[in-house]
């Protein structure tokens, strides 16, 4: 172990690469992660409908291939909202996204392709970061490997547990089945179905190494890791870049209170180190915020949707337990890094539980760090000297069960789900073709539509996306009530004209009785089954349209 250790503070230290085999773990967990999309690849729709090539939560994966369609067609750097009609300078700065798109723009393949593909090496990055990350923690390579296999393929026990919900009152089963999602991010594997998920969790380690260094940043690369991968984490993932501020912070507080001390000079380095990367990111908070739109649209990171610590044990499952048991063996051997392991997960469930802040955005988080010291716990459990007789292998194949068939759950449902969530009317696959050909206009269509239009089309929608588009629930619910009640054709008119409006997409029971009452302005209709195309001619908004709209 010493030796280990004197490798892991010197020079040899960078000939300690990983085995061969390693490689086989980000390997193992890209390809299940890629079975989703090439489920999407082979989906059949029923009869009516057509599909989506898309692994995952197409009403996520839409947003993010809009922006990735910006930088294809035009090499946009600063990106706008699609999702919303209203007035903007774009404003959006997203580096994972722009890189993807930049990606697209030089090889002629199409965004879906460049964003599910761009999983693959992804992870293969992060796994060779999460290496170099852990070293001087866990400087013995064999427990280094076991946590990288902890951290890669273990998960939760809330698919045992979801079978008996139906035991549970109902407030309590909705509850808990929206909240252990299969992919939404309780465990590291989970994170992995989201490339800009795994762009921030990569960047969080390179800032966050020389934080947790008992000893703080020392060299000019160690400054220039927390300055620099924050500075880039802010324009990639915010999130992420909040987790590395929230652990700093976190640290001395959690020091003092276990009676560590406050070695001044080394949270002094930090600090130092933080602080231009912060200066960075608040005055690009602050040009972003100048813009109304992209204002609204970044309101979403207060709120009162926190996660509670009740679900840990679902959700974390086996590996919970080891980690405890890991903390106390970090004790008795008085580990250097004790204190600063548990400041990163007092801070992640700090975020994830304040009813400050929605917490449900750091999810992802949590899962890494707990990893770590069970890493220790396991190591000693699956010593390939004490597994004799049949009760302790037993028990080890009951421990590998609970904590490593989470993924090929997690794999299963993720496939069945793309029957559910990628498919759509054809009607809408045969409009967003004609749309495809149109110049560039304001649409205002069924939400539904809506979500799926600026990922194909420059086009900007009115409604469309469930956190992009202002105010969602209400304007899906005044879209419905304006082409189905012809007494609502005024305020129509008037959103047409305060929106400047080119396209609107409407019920064909109804397009006859709407475009009698739009007059001069219907240039073209065209019909799609159960919606007609609305080409409309360019208008001028008026005081009087404007507070005909007002909710």
């Amino acid at each position: 172990m010493a030796a280990e250790g004197k490798r892991a503070d010197g020079v040899g230290a960078e000939r300690d690469r990983p085995p061969l085999a390693y490689w086989l773990l980000p390997a193992l967990v890209a390809l299940l992660r890629l079975l989703p999309y090439q489920a999407s690849l082979r989906l059949e729709p029923p009869l009516g409908m057509a599909s989506l090539q898309m692994g995952y939560m197409p009403r996520d994966t839409l947003a993010y291939l809009s922006f990735i369609r910006q930088v294809a067609e035009d090499g946009s750097f600063v990106l706008a909202n699609q999702f919303t009609t209203e007035p903007q300078t774009p404003r959006f700065v997203l580096l994972l996204h722009w890189a993807l798109g930049a990606l697209s723009r030089v090889t002629g393949l199409a965004p879906t392709q460049v964003l599910e593909l761009s999983r693959v090496p992804l992870i293969f990055v992060f796994f060779a970061v999460l290496w170099s990350f852990l070293r001087p923690i866990l400087p013995a390579r064999r427990l280094r490997v076991l946590c990288c296999v902890l951290i890669g393929l273990s998960g939760g026990i809330d698919w045992l547990v979801e079978p008996l919900l139906r035991f549970a009152p109902p407030a309590a089963a909705f509850e808990f089945s929206l909240s252990v999602q299969d992919t939404f991010g309780w465990s590291t594997f989970e994170v992995m179905y989201n490339p800009l998920w795994i762009a921030g969790l990569t960047l969080c380690l390179v800032a966050l190494g020389p934080i947790l260094d008992p000893r703080g940043p020392r060299r000019a690369r160690d400054f220039a890791a927390i300055a620099g991968g924050l500075a880039v984490l802010a324009a990639t993932h915010a999130y992420s870049a909040v987790v590395v501020v929230g652990v700093a912070l976190a640290l001395p507080v959690v020091e003092a209170v276990l009676g560590a001390g406050f070695a001044w000079r080394r949270h002094a380095r930090i600090w130092l180190a933080l602080l231009p990367a912060l200066a960075l990111a608040a005055w690009l908070s602050w040009w972003q915020s100048q813009d109304p739109v992209y204002r609204a649209a970044s309101g979403n990171f207060f709120g009162p949707e926190e996660m509670s610590v009740f679900f840990y044990p679902f959700t974390l499952g086996a590996t919970l337990v080891l980690a405890l048991c890991g903390a106390r063996i970090w004790v008795a051997q008085a580990h250097p890094y004790r204190f600063a392991v548990t400041a990163w997960i007092a801070a992640v469930v700090w975020l994830q539980s304040s009813p400050l802040v929605n917490g449900y955005h750091f999810l992802l988080y949590v899962h890494l760090p707990v990893c770590i010291p069970a890493a220790s716990a396991l190591e000693r459990l699956w010593r390939p000297s004490e597994l004799v007789g049949v009760v302790r292998r037993a028990g080890a194949a009951a421990l590998a069960f609970l904590l490593f068939a989470a993924p090929l759950v997690v794999t299963a449902r993720a496939i069945e789900d793309v029957g559910r969530q990628n498919v759509f009317p054809a009607d809408y696959g045969d409009l967003l073709l004609d749309l495809q050909r149109r110049p560039p206009g304001n649409a205002l269509v069924p939400p539904r539509l809506g979500n799926l239009l600026p990922a194909f089309t420059p086009h900007h929608v009115w409604v469309g996306h469930w956190f992009l588009s202002p105010d969602v629930t209400a304007r899906s619910e005044r879209y419905v009530a304006w082409t189905r009640d012809p007494g609502r054709a005024d305020e129509l008119r008037a959103l047409v004209a305060q929106q400047s409006i080119a396209y609107l997409v409407v019920p064909a029971a109804s397009a006859a009785t709407l475009a009698r009452s739009l007059g001069d302005a219907v240039a073209e209709r065209a019909s799609y089954g159960a919606l007609d195309l609305l080409v409309l001619r360019p208008q001028v908004a008026s005081a009087d349209a404007a507070r005909a709209v007002a909710p």
